[in-house]
């Protein structure tokens, strides 16, 4: 895969082995997410929380707008929208979640699983299942797989 980060200076750096460069399109954001093909997808909060996609030709802004955005290791793309509901790319736009999941930050695990952060008092944690969301026991602040 690639290592991708986004720097101090909001602009996109790749790792080359043994230090950063800016990457080549480049483009600029606040949060990234790299799928195993390690094509990044980034958010650019500074511009209305665009979602972006970086492909052979440079970067494409996708539809919508976004607070979060997590990848698949089966290259699937999640975000939670400005409306904190979760959605999927399907390849040609996003699709809101069928059982309804919302949160502020979310993460996809190993196996596919969907995971939320919910900013209720409880900070509580919601995973996907085939039947809807499921609580996860415990709290937390943030999440990542």
């Amino acid at each position: 895969g690639s290592l991708f980060v986004i720097g101090t200076d909001n602009c996109i750096y790749r790792w080359n082995g043994g230090g950063w460069d800016r990457d080549s399109a480049g483009g600029s954001g606040t949060k990234i997410a790299v799928g195993p093909s390690g094509q990044p997808f980034v958010l650019n909060a500074g511009h209305h929380n665009s979602i972006w996609r970086r492909d052979e030709s440079g970067w494409t802004q996708l539809p919508g707008a976004a607070l979060d955005l997590a990848v698949g290791d089966d290259g699937s793309v999640f975000v939670i929208g400005t409306d904190q509901k979760v959605y999927r790319w399907t390849g040609a736009g996003w699709e809101e979640d069928s059982a309804g999941g919302a949160g502020t930050a979310l993460t996809v695990g190993p196996s596919g699983q969907v995971f939320v952060l919910n900013a209720d008092v409880e900070n509580s944690l919601y995973c996907r299942a085939t039947t809807g969301w499921i609580r996860v026991p415990g709290a937390a602040l943030a999440l990542g797989a």
